[in-house]
């Protein structure tokens, strides 16, 4: 989903909206960002993750697209 669609459905929602091409993980991602700025509620998406964290230990990747 492209980041202008993203602004546009959550237009009325009081949240950041990070898009980024490639990270390592989003939810080490938001964890950063919690303790950075941990009174604002933030929405982190990616096209492409390499070393994303699941439940339980378990680790999966989600290519690019």
């Amino acid at each position: 989903m492209n980041e202008e669609k993203l602004h546009a459905l959550l237009s009325e929602v009081d949240i950041d909206v990070i898009v980024k091409a490639d990270t390592e993980s989003t939810n080490t991602d938001a964890k950063l960002m919690c303790e950075l700025s941990p009174s604002r509620p933030v929405l982190i998406t990616a096209d492409h993750q390499h070393g994303g964290r699941g439940r339980q230990g378990k680790s999966f990747i989600s290519p690019a697209g």
